[in-house]
């Protein structure tokens, strides 16, 4: 082999990519954990902004978590030979990590579910409320004096 030419990866360094990816994808999953844990208690507010601040915040982790699944899928298709090239310390680390990613998507599935349940009812109530407005809106309309006065509201008094 010439010194220019490159060796195939070791194991070794197969390993240790695998497992870095790893690594990666579960601090990706514990940051959707944090923003999930967040979320809860910005759907209550009235300022949107940080709800969407954070929903960005999200949406780009999700990509990036996008990114690492692609970037793991070689070795998703052959796990079983990856699994097995591992060290026992790296089957170790690689259980535990992917154990952390399981309990992060179960938790991040429950809060989702029941923030998905506290919008529908905070949109349900504020559709109630543009509604009232509406039929409010309507009834002052409709008392107004048709003289050219909107701001004025016909009154036993102005009739008698």
């Amino acid at each position: 082999m010439a010194d220019n030419e490159q060796p195939f990866p070791s194991d070794h360094d197969a390993n240790e990519h695998v497992l870095s990816l790893l690594r990666t994808q579960a601090a990706l999953y514990e940051k959707l954990d944090v923003c999930s844990a967040k979320q809860r208690s910005l759907i209550g507010l009235d300022d949107s902004k940080p709800l969407l601040d954070l929903l960005t915040e999200r949406k780009e982790t999700t990509e990036a978590l996008s990114r690492v699944a692609d970037a793991l899928g070689p070795a998703r298709e052959r796990w079983e030979a990856v699994r097995a090239a591992f060290t026992p310390e790296q089957k170790h680390e690689t259980e535990r990590l992917l154990g952390k990613v399981k309990d992060c998507l179960k938790r991040l599935t429950e809060r989702d579910e029941v923030d998905a349940r506290m919008l529908a009812a905070k949109k349900q109530l504020t559709a109630r409320a543009l509604g009232a407005t509406h039929s409010s809106s309507q009834a002052i309309s409709a008392y107004r004096d048709s003289s050219g006065h909107p701001e004025r509201l016909h009154t036993l008094q102005e009739e008698s």
